[in-house]
């Protein structure tokens, strides 16, 4: 009897385990230098899965639900290759227009304060990432969609149910200045 109970105790706490770490929480090592300064190749963290839960969802109702702000470290889906995940800080939500001058952000025409970016020492500038979205640079096509689409008056505009996403460390990081964009789940 004991052994039975010992064992329904053990298979409950697997499948609590099984569920937390697929619905909850799950353990991250960060797999790239491109947060380096806040984030380090090979950290491991815990992400919370529920913060930014669907409106609509059953967690939503039940649990604290939060919007995506600028600031928020995110983990997504690298949209190229799905089987990878990325690490980025949110720079701009829906309807933010975003531009760099001299590697500067400057969001809906205010210069963005960011304490948290990392520059490599001696890393050659770059027109484009610098400049963003003007310059010219071989680009994936993803990008040039990007640029064809969603920028106004020389400024990228978030579209709806997007966010424009940026490495800590501006000169080792693919991000959306690179065409990748973090999206919301529908």
């Amino acid at each position: 009897m004991r052994i039975a109970r010992d064992a329904a105790d053990w298979a409950a706490q697997i499948i609590i385990l099984i569920f937390a770490t697929s619905s909850v929480a799950m353990p991250y090592v960060i797999p790239s230098a491109s947060m380096e300064g806040t984030l380090m190749t090979g950290d491991h963290v815990l992400v919370d899965k529920l913060t930014y839960a669907p409106h609509e969802s059953v967690a939503a109702k039940l649990l604290p639900y939060s919007e995506v702000q600028r600031g928020d470290i995110v983990v997504f889906r690298y949209p190229l290759d799905i089987r990878k995940d990325f690490v980025k800080r949110v720079i701009g939500i829906p309807g933010d227009r975003i531009r760099l001058r001299d590697g500067a952000v400057i969001r809906n025409g205010v210069k963005i304060d960011e304490p948290y970016v990392r520059h490599v020492e001696g890393a050659l500038p770059d027109i484009y990432r610098d400049n963003f979205p003007s310059g010219n640079a071989p680009l994936p096509e993803r990008a040039l969609d990007m640029l064809r689409d969603d920028v106004q008056g020389g400024e990228l505009v978030v579209p709806p149910g997007n966010y424009f996403v940026m490495g800590d460390n501006r000169d080792d990081s693919a991000d959306s200045v690179t065409g990748v964009w973090c999206r919301a789940k529908t």
